[in-house]
């Protein structure tokens, strides 16, 4: 009798604790769903990695990370999310989102963009009847207003949407320069044996950008991505977050 009622009392416990858990995962699941953040930041590594990197850190967060804008794009009116996390022009491309929380590499909120060729320096008076290279982050007519408004010309790009095919618009020259940030060509030095010249320009921009729908929702992904490792921060350019 003792041993029936014992076993009785360890399977209620039992299940118990397996309701428990199933109401903390059904939470935290419900709680992801509230969460939705999409992700658009051509990296070195694949959408579904990174998506992973960031996860690790934010439980709490439905992320989704996209390797194409018109992907990127279409989801966003398919099935709007709370926030999303990309370079300031592709932000302002989508204005029911509000820019609060940005990303900082060394404290600075900016970074220096350059014109990066072989052999030797660019001519900046040349910069109308050049080939320039550029990563696709907005499609081809905006990116191609976008990269004429920066450099304050009218001018012909060449897009690759994929970071690892940028240096081969210089290799197969397919291009006479590239429009990168300071970021890119200090990895570009480092991965290729290619005689790299960088031409300086007076355009700074902003470093990545989260943007919400709902003003009371930052402080929750704000919390998620300060938790980010050092690793996972550097996939995206920064070294810290802060709200703006």
């Amino acid at each position: 009798m003792f041993t029936n009622t014992y076993k009785k009392y360890k399977s209620l416990i039992f299940k118990k604790i397996i309701l428990s858990l199933l109401c903390v995962f059904l939470f935290a699941g419900q709680a992801a769903a509230n969460n939705l953040l999409y992700v658009f930041y051509p990296t070195d590594i694949r959408p579904k990695k990174m998506e992973k990197h960031i996860t690790r850190h934010c439980p709490e967060v439905n992320i989704t990370v996209f390797g194409k804008i018109k992907d990127f794009e279409e989801q966003i009116q398919r099935v709007p999310p709370d926030a999303i996390l990309s370079l300031p022009p592709v932000i302002k491309k989508n204005p029911n989102f509000s820019s609060h929380i940005e990303g900082l590499k060394e404290g600075q909120r900016q970074e220096s963009y350059i014109l990066v060729s072989m052999n030797k320096a660019v001519d900046l008076n040349d910069l109308g009847s050049i080939k320039i290279g550029v990563l696709d982050i907005l499609g081809r007519k905006p990116m191609k207003v976008f990269v004429s408004e920066t450099l304050g010309t009218k001018v012909k790009i060449v897009r690759v949407t994929k970071t690892e095919d940028i240096l081969n618009l210089l290799t197969f020259d397919l291009a006479n320069a590239l429009f990168v940030s300071q970021q890119s060509y200090e990895k570009f030095r480092v991965q290729s044996q290619l005689p790299l010249i960088s031409t300086k320009l007076d355009i700074k921009m902003d470093l990545i950008t989260m943007a919400v729908k709902e003003n009371d929702t930052k402080q929750v992904f704000l919390k998620c991505f300060k938790r980010l490792d050092q690793q996972t921060n550097a996939l995206l350019g920064v070294d810290q977050w802060q709200l703006k």
